[in-house]
């Protein structure tokens, strides 16, 4: 599962036809395994509500589904030598007596509603967060000799998909201008040995010199949103922008 995701697994019931009428208790063995490094991001009580708001469209639907079914079932926690501290969720399905139904679809299916990179955290915050990995090793490597080809490259290719054929001096300009605009992240004190005017509107030097509180105005630089959501969901992500600084802007 990714960093805080919330999703629904179906897992499809049915009965035999020499099956007997009456109530009939379903349980299931409920666990979590932990693959590889990871923290904690939600409190352990579940913390606050999430707001419908920040979902995308479908999710917003689906979850609005779902609200209308009828819930129910109980969690009883694991006993006897082998309990091992899971859980087991227990429901109560009564069987009632009819006719042959249609088959059903019998497939497992699980379906994810929403995950930490659905819900649009505040970038102000997420800047407070990883100022160091960004002061450290982001900046440093916003730098035109590693960012012009992978972005021409990629200017290229995305026309060329949407039926849109660039010259490779169409491509080039529009790289240009991109890695321009990235460049004046480190026009201030960070400069990397940079040579250009302050356009302190795409700087992200002053952004990390105030505290989260003071920063009244939302970040409007694009690139730096999607860069700190990155990051959020895995903290490689800064220092694999060293290498390869392109591949992870785009």
């Amino acid at each position: 599962m990714q960093a805080a995701e919330v999703g629904m697994v179906t897992l499809p019931v049915t009965t035999m036809p020499v099956t007997v009428p009456g109530i009939y208790k379903l349980s299931i063995s409920l666990s979590a395994k932990l693959n590889g490094r990871a923290s904690r991001i939600r409190k352990q009580d579940g913390g606050g509500a999430v707001s419908m708001a920040v979902l995308p469209r479908q999710q917003q639907q689906q979850i609005e589904t779902l609200k209308k079914l009828r819930y129910f079932g109980a969690v009883q926690r694991k006993g006897g030598l082998f309990g091992g501290g899971g859980q087991v969720l227990e429901a109560a399905l009564k069987v009632e007596e009819g006719a042959i139904g249609a088959v059903v679809d019998l497939k497992a299916d699980y379906r994810t509603l929403w995950a930490r990179h659905d819900l649009r955290e505040d970038p102000r915050v997420l800047l407070e967060r990883h100022k160091t990995a960004v002061l450290e090793h982001l900046l440093p490597s916003l730098d035109r000799t590693r960012l012009l080809e992978p972005l021409t490259q990629h200017t290229l290719a995305r026309f060329r998909d949407a039926g849109y054929g660039l010259s490779d001096v169409e491509a080039s300009l529009i790289a240009r201008l991109m890695v321009h605009i990235v460049e004046y992240a480190c026009t201030g004190e960070q400069t990397h040995g940079r040579t250009y005017l302050p356009r302190s509107e795409y700087e992200v030097a002053p952004l990390l010199q105030r505290q989260t509180k003071s920063l009244a105005a939302p970040i409007r630089l694009n690139w730096l949103d999607a860069i700190l959501r990155l990051m959020d969901d895995d903290d490689r992500i800064a220092r694999f922008a060293t290498k390869f600084p392109a591949r992870t802007l785009l």
